[in-house]
C-alpha cells in the first residue's frame, strides 16, 4: 500500500470495540510516516467516543442505525476527494455506505467462517472418504449386529 501520493484517507471501521481499538495504532503509524495525510474515519454512534478526541483523525464521521440519517453521511463521503478508501468492516452495510467508490475501495479480507470456529474454539477435524469407510468398517466388525449406518461429521468442542 502507497500513501505517497494520498492526501486524504477514510478508514472505515464500523463496529466491534476492540477491532476499533486495534486500528488506532495503525492510524498513528500512518499519521508519524505521512504527516500531511488527513485522516478520516467512520464509526458506529456508540463506539465515537473511542476516538473522538484522537489526535490523529482530522475528521471522525457517525455511522447511523437508522438509514436514513446514513444517506446523508453517504452523499458527504461521496463528495469528498479521499484519495483512499480502506474499509476495515468489510461487510454489507460498509460495501452499501463506500457503493460510490466502486472497486477502488481496499478492503480487509475476513476469513469469517475460521474467526467463528476460533472465537467458539472449536477444531474442524477433516476427514478424508477412506477415513471414513475405515470407521464404518471398524464399527460392522466390533457391532455385528449393525442395523443402520450413519456418517457423522463431529465438530469437536474443546
Amino acid at each position: 500500500m502507497n500513501l505517497d501520493k494520498v492526501n486524504k484517507l477514510l478508514i472505515v471501521r464500523l463496529s466491534s470495540l476492540g477491532d476499533i481499538l486495534l486500528t488506532t495504532p495503525l492510524i498513528r503509524t500512518i499519521k508519524s510516516k505521512y504527516p500531511v495525510i488527513e485522516i478520516d474515519f467512520v464509526v458506529r454512534d456508540e463506539y465515537q467516543g473511542l476516538l473522538k478526541l484522537n489526535p490523529n483523525l482530522s475528521k471522525v464521521h457517525i455511522f447511523y442505525r437508522d438509514n436514513d440519517k446514513n444517506q446523508e453521511l453517504k452523499q458527504q463521503l461521496c463528495e469528498n476527494s479521499y484519495d483512499m478508501v480502506l474499509d476495515l468492516q468489510n461487510n454489507f452495510r460498509s460495501r452499501r455506505l463506500l457503493n460510490c467508490f466502486g472497486d477502488s475501495a481496499i478492503r480487509f479480507k475476513k476469513n469469517n467462517l475460521n474467526k467463528f470456529l476460533l472465537v467458539r474454539n472449536c477444531q474442524i477435524i477433516k476427514i478424508t472418504l477412506d477415513h471414513i469407510l475405515d470407521i464404518i468398517n471398524l464399527e460392522i466388525y466390533l457391532n455385528h449386529k449393525v442395523k443402520k449406518q450413519q456418517i457423522i461429521v463431529i465438530i469437536n468442542f474443546i
